[in-house]
């Protein structure tokens, strides 16, 4: 809990275009564990919200985040639509709730999870500050979209049962956009 509320004091700093591609980069994994988060996030998170279409939603994603083909490349992200922004955040908070799944089920249970090749890439909620910045980005309150609606509601879910600000409690602390769901 103090490594978190850590982050949450240094995300101070004003989010820009290139910051956002910045760390996007920095935090994301290699495909492979990118792959493990999404397909536990539609096995085990998403059926207590279905709002996104597996297939469709792995389509779009993969043709924005381009892997690279060996180590000594970096990850490429091509935006062709303020919507790719939402798309990314999308997967950031698919990854961070795997993620924190994966962590508690390490922690409080006796079953190990099977590939702890997946913790050595933490998923931290430096990720907020990214979903904000897309958010406000798109104007999202003036032109909203579908992929707008499915950040919101997965994002809304995360706040409710994330326990991020270190307090001890579920839920955490942070804006909440009513302006579309209610």
């Amino acid at each position: 809990l103090s490594e978190q509320l850590d982050i949450k004091k240094n995300e101070t700093e004003y989010i820009t275009k290139d910051i956002f591609f910045k760390k996007v980069i920095q935090m994301m994994p290699p495909k492979e564990i990118v792959d493990y988060h999404v397909n536990n996030f539609f096995k085990t998170i998403y059926p207590l919200i279905p709002i996104l279409d597996e297939i469709i939603f792995k389509e779009e994603i993969f043709k924005i985040i381009q892997f690279p083909n060996n180590e000594l490349e970096s990850i490429n992200i091509i935006i062709d639509t303020k919507i790719d922004y939402i798309r990314i955040c999308i997967l950031l908070l698919i990854l961070r709730m795997s993620f924190s799944q994966k962590i508690i089920e390490k922690n409080f249970s006796k079953k190990i999870p099977n590939n702890l090749n997946i913790l050595k890439y933490p998923i931290t909620p430096s990720i907020i500050p990214l979903i904000n910045f897309s958010l406000t980005k798109l104007n999202f309150l003036r032109k909203t979209s579908f992929e707008v609606l499915q950040l919101l509601l997965i994002y809304r879910f995360y706040q409710i049962r994330g326990c991020e600000d270190g307090d001890g409690y579920n839920g955490s602390d942070g804006p909440i956009y009513l302006g579309l769901i209610k």
